[in-house]
C-alpha cells in the first residue's frame, strides 16, 4: 500500500522498548531531550565561539538530523510519489517535537524544487530570546539545517534553505523557503557557506592559527618591553626606544607632544615614510596605500604625548598589540622625566623666591642651567593651554633654561642668541603656530648679569606678563621691559586692574569725549605736561592760538573736574596718562 505524508503517525514509525529504553526510527537509534538543555548548549556555543561559528555548528547539527531522518524514512514505506516523500519531512519534523511545520507551496521536478512553509512554536527562537533577547537576524538555525539535510537525503540535488521571517527578530511568524540554487535570491546564496565540508574545520583552524600568532606576538611584545625596560633602567634616551619599536614592527615611529603635530624625536626606516609623515603633519589627506596611526601616551593625571606609527600598508593585529604593549615604556619614560623635572622646578623656584625676599643672600647659582654672570633676561610666559606641561615640553628645545612656577613658565634667555626682542618675536611666533587656538603672553624683564639681577628681571617679566593678560586684546603678545619700565614701579605695588581703574576714574571722561567727538584733548593735555605747563610753548607746538589753547584746557578741567594749576591735579593727570598710554601700547 502506497503511503502519503499526512498519514504518518508517531506510533507507526517509532519503536520504543520500555525494558531497554531504546528508541528507534527504521533501526536508527533516537533519543528524547529537553529543549531547555538545547537552549543552554546554544547559549554556551554563542558565548564561547561567537554568533557566526555557533550558527554554523547548529546548522550542521540540524543538517545531520534531517539527513538521518530522510535515510530512515525513505526506505521504511513505499511512497506514492517523490513529492509525498519530500512532504514527509515536515510531517516527521513536527512529530519529533521541535516545531510544527505547515507546507504552503511545493513545486518539484527532476531539475528544480521550490518549497515554502511556516514554522509554529519553534523551540529554537524561544530559547534564543530567553538567553539573548530579540535578534536583528533569523534565529532558527537547526530548523534550517534540518530542512536542507532532509532534502539532501530524499531529493539528491543541492538546495538553499533560508528563513524569510522569524519570531526571533520580532516578526509575527517564522517562514522558510527551500529551493534549488537557480531559484534562490542572490542575498541568500551565502547560506550555503555554513554547510561546506571544511567549514568548521577551517574556522577552528583559523582560530588555532590566530591563537598561535597571538602567542608569538605576545612573546615578541614581552621581549621588546624587556629590552626597552633595560634602556630605561640605564637612563637611555627616547630615540633608542623608538629605534627598538621600529625594528620590531617594521614601521617608522615618531614621538609628538600632545596638541603639537610636530616631532620632537623620530626614527624613520625609509625616506618615503618621512614624506608620509610630513603630509600628515601638514593636516593633508594621506594616500590609501599609506598608513598613519596615533597612540596616546597618557596616565590618569597627565597626557604626555603621542607615538605616531607611519608606513605603507596597515598594522596587523599582532603588530598593533606590540605597539600598544610598548606604550607602557614610553609612559614610564615621560613620567620619570616629569617627576625629575618637577623636583628641578621646585629647587629653582625656591631659590628665585629666596633671592626676591633676600636680595643680598649668597646662594648656589649652579641650580640654574645658565651661566648667570653672562647677559640674560627673564621671560615669563602665560597661556590658557589645557596643561602647562605640554607647552613646557614644546619649549624645551627652543630655550636655554626654563621651569614651571605655579601658573606660568619661567625662561632665562641668553644674549648669545642675538637680539632678544627678535628672539621673543620668534618664540611667540613658534608658540602661536604650535598652539593656534590658545592665548599666549610673554613678559620680558631687564638685562642682567648676576643672580640678584636675575630675580629682579623675573619680577619685572612677571608683572609685565600679568599686565598683558589683563590689558591685551590680542591672542598672542609680548611686553618688553624697556617699553613699559615707566609703569613697572606701579605694577610692583598694584595689580593691573587697579591701574586701569585709576586712569578710568581720573581721565576716563576725557577719553570718552575724544572718541565721541574725534577731538584731541588727550594729546593737548600730554603736550601741556611735556612743556611743564608752559602755555606759549604748548600752543606753538599744537599750532594753536593762546585763547584757543586756554579754551581747550578749560574744557579738559571741566570734563575731569580737576584744577590743572594745582600740583596735585597735575600729578594725578600725568600718572593717569602714563597708565593709559601703557595700556594703549599693549592693545595696539
Amino acid at each position: 500500500m502506497l503511503v502519503k505524508a499526512n498519514k504518518l503517525v508517531f506510533d507507526h514509525i517509532v519503536d520504543i522498548s520500555p525494558r531497554t529504553g531504546v528508541i528507534k526510527l527504521n533501526k536508527k537509534r533516537m533519543m528524547l531531550t529537553s529543549t531547555e538543555s538545547f537552549g543552554h548548549l546554544r547559549r554556551d556555543l554563542i558565548n564561547t565561539l561567537g554568533v557566526e561559528r555557533a550558527k554554523s555548528i547548529l546548522m550542521r547539527f540540524g543538517w545531520s538530523s534531517g539527513y538521518s531522518a530522510a535515510k530512515a524514512i525513505k526506505d521504511e514505506f513505499p511512497w506514492r510519489s517523490n513529492e509525498e516523500l519530500i512532504l514527509a519531512g515536515p510531517a516527521l519534523h513536527t512529530l519529533a517535537g521541535p516545531v510544527m511545520v505547515e507546507t504552503e507551496e511545493i513545486s518539484v521536478d527532476n531539475d528544480t524544487l521550490y518549497m515554502r512553509g511556516s514554522w509554529f512554536y519553534s523551540h529554537e527562537y524561544e530559547e534564543h530570546v530567553k538567553h539573548f533577547g530579540f535578534s536583528e537576524e533569523q534565529t532558527c538555525w537547526t530548523l534550517i539545517g534540518y530542512v536542507k539535510g532532509y532534502l539532501a537525503g530524499v531529493y539528491g540535488k543541492d538546495v538553499v534553505v533560508y528563513e524569510e521571517q522569524c519570531r526571533g527578530k520580532k516578526d509575527l511568524i517564522c517562514t522558510f523557503v527551500a529551493c534549488t540554487i537557480d531559484l534562490c535570491p542572490p542575498e541568500y546564496l551565502k547560506m550555503a557557506e555554513s554547510f561546506g565540508d571544511n567549514c568548521l574545520v577551517s574556522k577552528f583552524d583559523d582560530m588555532y592559527k590566530q591563537l598561535e600568532e597571538t602567542k608569538i606576538m605576545m612573546q615578541r611584545a614581552d621581549m621588546l618591553v624587556s629590552k626597552m625596560t633595560n634602556v630605561l633602567l640605564k637612563d637611555g634616551d627616547l630615540s633608542l626606544l623608538l629605534l627598538y619599536l621600529s625594528e620590531e614592527v617594521g614601521f617608522s615611529t615618531i614621538a609628538e607632544r600632545t596638541d603639537v603635530r610636530k616631532p620632537f624625536e623620530a626614527h624613520f626606516i625609509e625616506k618615503d615614510h618621512q614624506k608620509i609623515y610630513n603630509t600628515y603633519m601638514k593636516g593633508k589627506v594621506i594616500a590609501a596605500d599609506q598608513f598613519v596611526e596615533v597612540f596616546a601616551v597618557k596616565s590618569e593625571q597627565h597626557y604626555y604625548g603621542k607615538v605616531v606609527v607611519v608606513g605603507a600598508g596597515q598594522l596587523t593585529v599582532g603588530q598593533r598589540m606590540i605597539v600598544e604593549r610598548s606604550i607602557t615604556c614610553f609612559l614610564w619614560y615621560f613620567n620619570a622625566r616629569h617627576k625629575t623635572a618637577e623636583k628641578q622646578w621646585q629647587r629653582k623656584w625656591e631659590l628665585l623666591n629666596d633671592l626676591i625676599q633676600h636680595p643680598n643672600l649668597e646662594v648656589d647659582g649652579n641650580v640654574f642651567d645658565i651661566a648667570v654672570t653672562n647677559q640674560h633676561r627673564a621671560f615669563v610666559i602665560k597661556s590658557d593651554v589645557d596643561e602647562l606641561y605640554v607647552l613646557y615640553l614644546f619649549l624645551e628645545k627652543l630655550v636655554d633654561d626654563l621651569f614651571i612656577a605655579e601658573d606660568r613658565i619661567v625662561v632665562f634667555m641668553s644674549n648669545e642668541r642675538g637680539n632678544q626682542k627678535a628672539s621673543a618675536e620668534l618664540l611667540l611666533q613658534k608658540i602661536m603656530e604650535a598652539f593656534p587656538k590658545n592665548k599666549v603672553y610673554i613678559g620680558i624683564g631687564r638685562e642682567c648679569v648676576s643672580l640678584q639681577e636675575l630675580a629682579t628681571s623675573y619680577e619685572e617679566a612677571s608683572k609685565l606678563c600679568d599686565f598683558l593678560v589683563h590689558c591685551s586684546k590680542k591672542q598672542g603678545q609680548f611686553a618688553y621691559y624697556e617699553e613699559l619700565k615707566h609703569v613697572l614701579l606701579f605694577l610692583k605695588t598694584a595689580d593691573p586692574a587697579q591701574l586701569t581703574n585709576y586712569y578710568r576714574q581720573t581721565i576716563g571722561s576725557l577719553i570718552d569725549y575724544d572718541k565721541k567727538n574725534e577731538a584731541e584733548l588727550l594729546m593737548t593735555l600730554q603736550r601741556f605736561f611735556d612743556f611743564n605747563g608752559n602755555i606759549n610753548k604748548t600752543a606753538q607746538n599744537l599750532n594753536l592760538s593762546i585763547p584757543g589753547l586756554r579754551y581747550r584746557l578749560e574744557k579738559i578741567e571741566s570734563l575731569i573736574d580737576t584744577d590743572l594749576k594745582s600740583g596735585d591735579g597735575r600729578f594725578q593727570c600725568q600718572l593717569a596718562l602714563q597708565f593709559y598710554y601703557a595700556v594703549q601700547t599693549i592693545s595696539s
